[in-house]
């Protein structure tokens, strides 16, 4: 288990492919080949400081040269209370089905997460293809991603129409910036939300590609959008739409972009979006239609400490608690946690300071407001008095967490 090396890279990307893909996979996708099938360090469509800037790329490898697991990791941002802490965003987990059952999957996550603290990142985030498998990793489920099925004509019919003049073209690699502010102005009010820069203020993600646009008003990026396309489920579409992410610097550029999300009806009948409570389009939308999806995302607290200090809370709440942590990783067993007028600081609590016993994937859940303290303590995950329950309810409330963004 190691960072990969620089043939190494289309070796992991190809064994990641085969293992996610609708197809049988071959039976060795991570076998070295003799057609100069090589390339960088890392995975070669992030773009920053440098070939794979703010990826890690970690590598199971056999004594053949084979790659029989890999995992990615992007250094990011990501937003809670309104701060933004160091974060890693984990994917691309797979492994060979040749060597599934050894512990090789949990040695690579384990690598990964070791690799991304020591970059800096506090807090872990991924989107769980095995539940139970990230959750005896450490991850507590943070948040949910709703995915609904719109459709295209009743969009076109209830959005207002934008009177303001406005341009649409295809993403450019120099749009990164702009793209990056609009993504970090959302982040900055959306619990969980990641940004595409890897250090603050540094260079942002290439926010071009195909189904990448973005729009102008008086010659400035407003918005942004990644679309997508998939296999069409109604009779006589050629294909659904996918919205893959869409962000505007106010409510009139985002409606211009979700009309022109939509605006390929007959083709397209339905889009499929990720719609996050609160979201614009549900005070537009005369009737909500049901998710066609409704999955989890989690989270990992990899410094539990540095996470609880520099997390943004309620700028009308005040608070301590001594969090007593089974099983910590990465940290002390007890952190002591002091909010005074919304204002974080982390120590030495004195004795009479009430105390809470619970795991850390279940501290995960309740740092991103998902799991609510008070009927966590019903379900014995807490265990405290039920005033310290109500504290910890008021330090951690705000809108539900919900990350934005796949990797």
């Amino acid at each position: 288990m190691r960072l990969a090396r620089a043939q190494e890279g289309a070796l992991a990307r190809r064994l990641a492919g085969a293992v996610f893909s609708a197809r049988t996979p071959p039976a060795r996708p991570g076998a070295p080949r003799d057609d100069g099938d090589h390339d960088g360090d890392h995975d070669g469509d992030d773009h920053g400081e440098g070939p794979g800037a703010g990826t890690l790329l970690v590598v199971a490898v056999e004594p053949t040269g084979a790659v029989v697991g890999c995992a990615q990791v992007r250094l990011r941002g990501q937003w809670f209370g309104g701060a933004r802490l160091d974060a890693a965003a984990v994917s691309a987990v797979a492994v060979d089905p040749a060597h599934r059952g050894r512990g090789v999957g949990a040695a690579l996550v384990t690598g990964a997460l070791e690799h991304a603290a020591a970059a800096g990142a506090v807090v872990a985030a991924l989107v769980p293809s095995a539940h139970r498998f990230y959750a005896a990793c450490g991850f507590g489920v943070a948040g949910r991603r709703p995915v609904f099925e719109l459709r295209a004509r009743d969009l076109l019919a209830e959005l207002p129409r934008v009177r303001r003049p406005e341009v649409l073209r295809p993403a450019e690699p120099s749009d990164a910036g702009a793209v990056a502010d609009l993504v970090e102005r959302r982040a900055a009010v959306v619990d969980g939300a990641v940004d595409h820069r890897w250090r603050a203020g540094g260079p942002a993600d290439d926010p071009s590609g195909p189904g990448a646009w973005v729009l102008e008003r008086d010659g400035a990026v407003r918005g942004w959008c990644q679309l997508d396309r998939s296999a069409p489920t109604q009779p006589g579409a050629t294909y659904d739409g996918v919205v893959r992410d869409l962000v505007g610097g106010s409510p009139d550029d985002e409606v211009a972009l979700w009309r022109h999300a939509v605006a390929d009806v007959p083709a397209a009948a339905v889009v499929h979006a990720l719609l996050p409570p609160g979201s614009l389009l549900e005070g537009l939308l005369e009737r909500q239609v049901v998710p066609v999806e409704d999955g989890t995302w989690m989270l990992r607290l990899l410094d539990p400490t540095a996470a609880l200090a520099g997390r943004g809370y309620p700028p009308s709440t005040s608070a301590d608690v001594a969090l007593v942590l089974d099983a910590p990783a990465g940290g002390p067993p007890e952190v002591g946690l002091r909010v005074t007028a919304g204002a974080a600081r982390v120590g030495p609590l004195p004795p009479s300071a009430p105390r809470v016993g619970l795991a850390v994937a279940d501290l995960a859940s309740v740092f991103t407001g998902h799991l609510d303290p008070v009927q966590a303590r019903a379900r014995g995950l807490l265990r405290c008095d039920p005033g310290t329950a109500h504290a910890l309810r008021g330090l951690f409330a705000g809108p539900p967490a919900v990350l934005t963004r796949s990797f």
